[in-house]
């Protein structure tokens, strides 16, 4: 029995040298430098970098290759960068953008130089635009991310190439620069999706002049569509067109944040183009309704007409309508909207006015009541209809969004 034991002990030792050796496999302790003699100047102004305490910091210089913390990148390259220490995957482009870990300053003050030792992991995967990306030096090796005291260092010049920006080591003045136009970060291309109160894609082209915006889709079982080119202007793209009526032009901008792309519109003809398009980069395999339970829309009952307008989880009402002999005409009724159920409370010379809302497939339920003997607030209880169609599901709408043809610079409704 003792001879067991022993044995057992002996397996178990080995399994954890085993063990901790592929541990170190993949975090290899490295020695590099702390390099307070770097100078790193982005469009034309020395950058100074600091951490999350505003403490200064310093690139690590290691076999030729200058690294800044992710923080940094983020700030630098104006960019959000997101870390899932679960995977330990780095995904640039995404998350929150860090504003304070880079600014601009007038003179670099050199220091001392420091040795000190990081982690090579080569198990930390870098994604951008739903790729893994493989870092290179200048000479084509590859390079990994470096890890010190709990952050995680990027090779500078692989993230400049990444983003289309041109970088310069001047080793007379052991200098980094680097230059960005104000576009380079930005990719003009692909095809974004929304299906916020219907389904509505947007295909991004570059052109000599700009970017064609080829948007199509369905809304409230509307048919819109645009078909355009939008001048680029820094991180924004407009497209203008003349209002027959008012003679003042109209426009329509997007921007691309994050992956994301916002439409806004300053007329409000246009405003159904507006809203948050996810980039469909092939991972997008359900896209989930974000308001599935709106009351946006106009709905009649037999003898009363309802328009709701949603704004910041606040429903605006209105009712038109006839009771008997008598008309009815409320405006603005203000309800407090969350989870698809909308509520108001009005108390007027002593009289409670109240309404409730609830949507029940293609219907709105309307519950109405006054203390008040003869007020009209009660005639506008009952169940209204969708007057146009019933928001249609996912797949529906983009069946019938292939079906939509435009023709240059028209818009459809």
């Amino acid at each position: 029995m003792a001879t067991i034991k022993k044995s057992f002990t002996v397996i178990l030792m080995l399994l954890l040298v085993m063990v901790c050796n592929l541990v170190y496999a993949a975090m290899i302790p490295t020695e590099v430098t702390m390099n307070q003699n770097l100078t790193i100047i982005y469009n034309d102004e020395v950058q100074r970098f600091k951490n999350v305490n505003g403490e200064v910091i310093y690139p690590i210089s290691y076999e030729g290759t200058t690294y800044l913390p992710i923080s940094s990148i983020s700030c630098l390259f104006e960019t959000g960068i997101e870390w899932d220490g679960n995977t330990k995957s780095i995904y640039l482009g995404s998350g929150e953008l860090d504003t304070i870990s880079a600014e601009s300053i007038s003179e670099f003050v050199a220091g001392t130089n420091q040795i000190i030792t990081t982690y090579l992991d080569e198990d930390i995967k870098i994604y951008h635009n739903g790729e893994v990306q493989t870092f290179k030096d200048v000479n084509g090796k590859v390079v990994y991310p470096l890890s010190y005291n709990g952050t995680t260092y990027l090779p500078v010049r692989a993230i400049s190439n990444l983003y289309n920006a041109d970088i310069e080591w001047v080793s007379e003045i052991s200098t980094v620069v680097i230059t960005k136009n104000e576009n380079s970060n930005i990719a003009w291309e692909g095809k974004y999706i929304s299906n916020i109160d219907g389904y509505t894609e947007v295909v991004l082209t570059p052109t000599e002049e700009g970017v064609n915006f080829y948007l199509r889709g369905y809304k409230f079982g509307y048919g819109i569509g645009c078909n355009a080119n939008a001048i680029i202007s820094g991180d924004v793209a407009a497209y203008e067109t003349e209002n027959f009526e008012t003679g003042e032009m109209d426009k329509i901008e997007l921007r691309i944040i994050n992956s994301k792309l916002i439409i806004t519109a300053t007329n409000e003809e246009h405003k159904c183009f507006e809203g948050e398009y996810i980039l469909d980069d092939g991972s997008i395999n359900t896209i989930i309704l974000s308001n599935p339970d709106s009351l946006f829309g106009i709905y009649e009952s037999e003898n009363a007409k309802l328009e709701l307008i949603e704004n910041n989880g606040v429903l605006d009402a209105s009712f038109t309508g006839s009771y008997g002999e008598d008309g009815f005409y409320f405006i603005g009724v203000i309800l407090d909207y969350e989870n698809g159920i909308a509520t108001s409370h009005e108390e007027i010379f002593g009289e409670v006015n109240e309404v409730n809302m609830q949507i029940d497939g293609d219907t709105i339920v309307v519950e109405a009541s006054s203390t008040e003997k003869d007020s009209t607030y009660q005639y506008i209880g009952g169940t209204y209809k969708f007057t146009v169609k019933k928001v249609w599901d996912f797949e529906t709408c983009k069946e019938h969004a292939e079906e939509i043809f435009l023709e240059e610079d028209c818009f459809m409704y």
